[in-house]
């Protein structure tokens, strides 16, 4: 059975959200969006605008470039607790530098 995840306690794992007031970390709360991939799903493509912040509850993302001929360079790999801020979300129309995959259900 799937772990119920508060969305409260998302807002108040994440360190820049720390100063809000508690009405202000509702709001986002009321926003958020939970999502499950599984081991080996993409969750962004290099070259998406994605205006989106992740907050990993658990599991691993890896940030992942990929060449033309097929090579795979694992740039960087996010742990639960770990934020992701897609370059979207500061600039819009901004695409992802590299893609996002699930590691880890």
């Amino acid at each position: 059975m799937e772990k119920a995840v508060n969305p409260l306690d998302i807002i108040a794992c994440i360190p820049i959200f720390s100063d809000l007031e508690t009405a202000e970390v509702e709001f986002l709360a009321s926003h958020v969006v939970k999502k499950r991939y599984g081991s080996g799903e993409w969750i962004a493509h290099r070259g998406d605008v994605w205006p989106y912040l992740i907050s990993i509850c658990e599991g691993e993302v890896k940030a992942i470039k990929e060449s033309v001929e097929g090579r795979s360079l694992i740039l960087e790999t996010m742990r639960k607790g770990e934020v992701f801020w897609g370059l979207a979300f500061f600039t819009e129309g901004a695409q992802m530098p590299a893609g996002l995959k699930a590691s880890r259900d």
